[in-house]
C-alpha cells in the first residue's frame, strides 16, 4: 500500500476508536456493578488503578479494535481467506493470553468476563467500522 492510503487508513481506525474509547470507561464501570455485582468501593478500587486501566483501554482495546478493523476491512476487499483466518487465530491468541493475565490479577470470573467481554466489544465495533471503510 502506498504511504496516502496507509495515512488515510491510520486516520479513519483512530477516528472510529476515539468515537468508541468515549464510552468505554463507563460502559466498564456499569458492568462490574450490574454484571459482576461489585460495590462502588470494589469498582473505585479497580478504576482507581488508571495505569491498568489506561494500559488495558489504550494497548489491549486499541490492538482487539485495531485487529477487527483490518479483518473487516480485509473481508470486505476478499482478501485470502488465509491471511483472514490467520488474523483470527491472533485475535483468538490474544483473547486466550487476556483472559489468564485478567484471571490472576482478580481471581474473579465474573470481573474477568467484563473485562474480556469490553475488549470483544472493541474488536466487532472495529470489525464493523473496518468493514465500511
Amino acid at each position: 500500500m502506498n504511504n496516502d492510503i496507509m495515512e488515510q487508513i491510520n486516520r479513519q481506525m483512530t477516528y472510529d476508536f476515539n468515537s468508541i474509547l468515549r464510552q468505554a470507561e463507563e460502559a466498564l464501570m456499569e458492568a462490574l456493578g450490574s454484571y459482576a455485582r461489585l460495590s462502588s468501593s470494589q469498582i473505585q478500587g479497580i478504576m482507581s488503578d488508571q495505569s491498568f486501566i489506561q494500559t488495558y483501554i489504550n494497548k489491549h482495546c486499541l490492538d482487539i479494535f485495531s485487529l477487527g478493523w483490518m479483518i473487516g476491512n480485509m473481508e470486505k476487499r476478499n482478501a485470502p481467506q488465509q491471511t483472514v483466518e490467520k488474523m483470527g487465530q491472533d485475535f483468538r491468541d490474544s483473547q486466550k493470553e487476556l483472559e489468564r493475565d485478567l484471571m490472576r490479577r482478580f481471581d474473579n470470573k465474573k470481573v474477568v468476563d467484563v473485562f474480556y467481554d469490553l475488549g470483544l466489544s472493541f474488536f466487532n465495533n472495529g470489525h464493523r467500522a473496518g468493514g465500511e471503510f
